[in-house]
């Protein structure tokens, strides 16, 4: 009878473990959240997406109320296909162990509770607590996104510092868009490391050192940085000035980052999903290297 149920318990263990497995997830960025293909994805059973602190952020930019429900629409619709994932200060402190690297990164508890949420602003114009708590969580992402723009006063002088690392030939080269010599291979590895290291110390994030570099969040928010400014360099170098723009492609550089360690992401802008393909070949080459 102990074997048995030994062997029935094991059972079910590596059912959920193959029910796991099988998921994909898509990581969903704030602008696609209406788009009739992301019904199309939701509506596969093993089809799923995973929201980040900053698309939920971005759903509170606005002063009218109404929109954040109109932000939830489609996905109150899937809610329970929903992955809501831990916000970005919990991510930064875990280590980059390769076994269920992807699923430390999903808050539990806010998936759960995930449903209940939809239901809840369904009661926005009725319910005092429901419309109090909506408030509050719009001041809190106004202030985040303005402490964004405060920390991002000078970005540009940082980027171009960056830029001038390369010669004017390695330039030439990027602008070009020939293969890569060693010198600019080694220069942007380079550059990737000093970023995580800076960004690091910036955040003041002191992860459990466990696994490999390149599954530390920092890292990858860093590698989708600087490959970024790579392409600018690529385009003619055209640093952006406005504040507003800055923080707008960081945000955009975390939507990146978490789809590195999921299935897909879910963007209408081309050069974020031409990115994306970019930074996960780049992954790729590191784990081969890094072995």
């Amino acid at each position: 009878m102990g074997l048995l149920y030994i062997l029935n318990c094991s059972y079910r263990f590596l059912e959920e473990i193959g029910r796991v497995m099988e998921k994909k997830i898509a990581v969903l960025d704030q602008n696609y959240r209406h788009k009739p293909e992301l019904e199309e994805w939701l509506r596969a059973p093993a089809c799923f997406v995973a929201v980040t602190d900053f698309s939920a952020m971005e759903t509170y930019k606005s002063d009218e109320l109404r929109s954040i429900v109109w932000a939830h629409k489609l996905l109150s619709k899937y809610a329970d296909k929903v992955i809501v994932l831990k916000n970005t200060p919990q991510v930064l402190l875990l280590h980059g162990a390769e076994a269920g690297l992807r699923n430390r990164l999903i808050n539990r508890e806010s998936t759960r509770n995930f449903p209940g949420f939809c239901r809840s602003l369904e009661q926005l114009e009725t319910n005092e607590y429901v419309r109090k708590q909506v408030l509050e969580h719009q001041r809190a992402s106004q202030e985040h996104f303005e402490k964004m723009r405060l920390d991002r006063q000078n970005h540009s002088g940082i980027v171009r510092a960056i830029m001038m690392s390369f010669t004017k030939d390695e330039r030439a080269q990027i602008r070009q868009g020939h293969p890569y010599s060693e010198s600019v291979a080694k220069k942007i590895v380079k550059g990737i490391f000093e970023l995580a290291a800076m960004a690091q110390l910036r955040m003041g994030a002191r992860p459990c050192i466990k696994g490999k570099l390149y599954n530390y969040f920092v890292f990858r928010i860093a590698a989708c940085h600087y490959l970024n400014l790579v392409r600018t360099i690529a385009n003619g170098g055209n640093v952006p000035l406005d504040v507003d723009k800055t923080v707008n492609d960081d945000v955009d550089m975390t939507y990146v980052a978490y789809a590195t360690y999921f299935d897909d992401l879910f963007t209408e802008e081309k050069k974020l999903r031409s990115l994306y393909k970019e930074v996960n070949s780049f992954f790729r080459l590191m784990k081969k290297v890094m072995k």
